[in-house]
């Protein structure tokens, strides 16, 4: 019933003046549809989703008439992702976006089959985290001459936060004497949205080391609200201009917060207590990461067991 019912508004969009219903193209409706879906989808959600459609749909194919797409026209955009060298990931996730638009213009029966079917999606498998110690982490975050840089990295590292919530930060998340950093927030594409989940939006604990770097970066920066100002400083800074010209680690930013989850585990902080840090919205979330942390960490025993054997023999 609500289906029949947002076509019928569709319709009425689409209405010439003769009472005539125009097939649109694919531009035309992806306007319609994004119209409609921001009232349902989280605003987050929206701008990765109509930032996807502009840039992949309505930029190479918005012209043609959604009813003349093939999957031919498909797999044109598939073959284009693979040439700008977009992770398999970032394809899929664009590709599904893509079948989810052509899937309501189905259901509302503007055309009669999907596209998108038997265009294949790239398969993931499951990426390793490079061979990095934490103490190596530590020692680069301790190096670092810019206080700045310095302390968007040991944010990752320490408080477990994503980059877009490092740079949604302002200094009124952070209490000081509590030793409290609060997640409200973060910036994606440019804006100021809601944080990734409802379990995202939580405190952290600050700890000690990280405290000591965000007090120091405190009595240089001049922002008195964003704690990493863009330009103009009354805007947060830009992740990615930020990611290209100033993160030189060996990783992804993101493998600092799995890095600081598998610090905290060789400290022996419980798998719970982790996941609370991590904000994960589920305990076993963490445990995808643990695994991981348990792998690495028989390893050293075992490696550390026969050093301590061969010294025995020797």
């Amino acid at each position: 019933m609500e289906a029949a019912l947002a076509r019928d508004d569709y319709k009425r969009e689409l209405i010439k003046k003769d009472g005539v219903i125009k097939r649109p193209t694919v531009y035309e409706f992806a306007l319609i549809y994004l119209k409609e879906q921001k009232k349902i989808w989280r605003h987050s959600t929206w701008v990765t989703r109509e930032n996807a459609i502009r840039r992949f749909l309505s930029c190479q194919i918005g012209e043609k008439k959604i009813v003349d797409v093939t999957p031919l026209d498909i797999q044109q955009i598939r073959s284009s992702l693979y040439s700008r060298k977009y992770a398999e990931s970032y394809i899929r996730k664009v590709l599904n976006i893509i079948h989810a638009f052509f899937e309501a213009a189905q259901q509302w029966e503007y055309i009669t089959r999907n596209p998108t079917y038997g265009v294949q999606l790239p398969k993931i498998s499951k990426r390793q985290l490079p061979r990095i110690e934490t103490s190596q982490i530590i020692e680069w975050i301790d190096k670092m001459e810019s206080k700045r840089e310095q302390s968007i990295v040991a944010l990752g590292f320490y408080a477990l936060l994503r980059i877009g919530e490092v740079f949604g930060l302002t200094w009124g998340c952070i209490d000081f004497e509590t030793d409290i950093l609060y997640v409200d927030r973060q910036v994606t594409g440019g804006r100021v949205t809601d944080p990734k989940t409802p379990a995202s939006r939580a405190s952290v604990i600050i700890p000690e080391p990280l405290g000591i770097i965000l007090r120091e970066w405190r009595l240089q920066s001049q922002s008195q609200h964003w704690l990493f100002p863009g330009r103009p400083p009354t805007k947060p800074m830009d992740s990615t201009g930020w990611r290209k010209n100033h993160f030189t680690l060996p990783m992804r930013f993101h493998d600092l917060r799995h890095f600081g989850i598998i610090y905290l585990n060789e400290g022996g902080i419980p798998p719970d207590y982790i996941s609370r840090q991590a904000r994960h919205s589920s305990v076993s979330t963490t445990f995808d990461v643990y695994n991981e942390v348990s792998n690495r960490a028989l390893q050293n025993r075992i490696k550390k067991m026969y050093h301590e054997r061969r010294r025995e023999i020797q």
